[in-house]
């Protein structure tokens, strides 16, 4: 049904959507705010666009992450980091992450099959982002990957059985960072 915008100040609701010329597609995946005034959206299709809070309207539009995942079955999910970028992956799906530059519009895919950039599984649930800017990526059986985002190498938190204070197992499904800065992992 595309999404819907509810104004708290005066109580009215917009409605977004593909019939209403507003968006491309009405099966939206995941809304993510960039912390610049946009509202990035994703789509059940792959389509990315990027929707101006102010005026409502479509700024930026790619649909080239179709070519890279093809047709998983996941709906996709997006985190914003704190430099206004986003990390675009498929909960379950063996499709890694799509860094996508916001400024340039350039995509980056970190997986398994990748000689640059590799992540050790390609089944991610959850990302989220520490204070020193390093992106926590959540996997299935490969516990967590820390992406440094200045150069894009990747380190690899996982279960020692000899390290009590190591991970409980390599199966990671949700990240949380509260308020304090503390990411609590599931």
């Amino acid at each position: 049904a595309g999404i819907f915008r509810y104004r708290t100040a005066d109580a009215t609701v917009t409605h977004l959507s593909a019939k209403s010329g507003a968006l491309s597609d009405d099966q939206v995946s995941a809304v993510e705010p960039d912390g610049s005034g946009s509202m990035w959206i994703v789509h059940h299709s792959g389509e990315l666009e990027k929707l101006d809070l102010k005026t409502t309207a479509v700024t930026y539009r790619n649909d080239s992450l179709v070519s890279h995942t093809g047709s998983g079955s996941a709906p996709y999910r997006l985190f914003a980091d704190s430099n206004h970028n986003l990390w675009i992956y498929q909960a379950g799906d063996a499709n890694g992450v799509f860094y996508f530059n916001t400024a340039s519009h350039h995509f980056l895919h970190l997986s398994q099959g990748q000689s640059d950039h590799t992540l050790n599984n390609d089944i991610v649930y959850g990302i989220t982002e520490d204070e020193k800017g390093r992106i926590w990526i959540a996997t299935d059986h490969g516990g967590i990957n820390l992406v440094d985002k200045k150069d894009f190498t990747v380190q690899y938190l996982m279960h020692n059985a000899e390290d009590p204070s190591s991970l409980a197992q390599n199966s990671v499904y949700v990240l949380y960072r509260d308020n304090t800065g503390i990411i609590w992992v599931g």
